[in-house]
């Protein structure tokens, strides 16, 4: 074999090796836009509560020492007894 028609075939192989990583790029590139839209209208409010509900690990918020749901017991004990206090007079 001479020397021109190798490196002709090496070009062609070369080449051949170019198109085909842009095809596989361009490919790779409309399956990633694909995904997107998908992922895009997949996220409703709906399934976004649900991810949360799901990553949710069941602990209320703390703020202070402990955690307290209420204002104060004796705090709402003293507001009661100040309305009754006014209209009983």
């Amino acid at each position: 074999m001479n020397r021109k028609f190798i490196i002709k075939i090496i070009c062609l192989v070369l080449c051949l090796f170019i198109a085909l990583n842009a095809v596989a790029q361009n490919e790779l590139a409309v399956v990633k836009a694909e995904k997107k839209v998908v992922a895009a209208q997949a996220l409703t409010p709906l399934i976004l509560k649900q991810q949360w509900i799901d990553k949710w690990d069941g602990k209320l918020p703390v703020y202070g020492s402990l955690p307290t749901l209420f204002k104060g017991i004796e705090y709402l004990y003293s507001r009661i007894n100040s309305f009754q206090e006014r209209y009983e007079k």
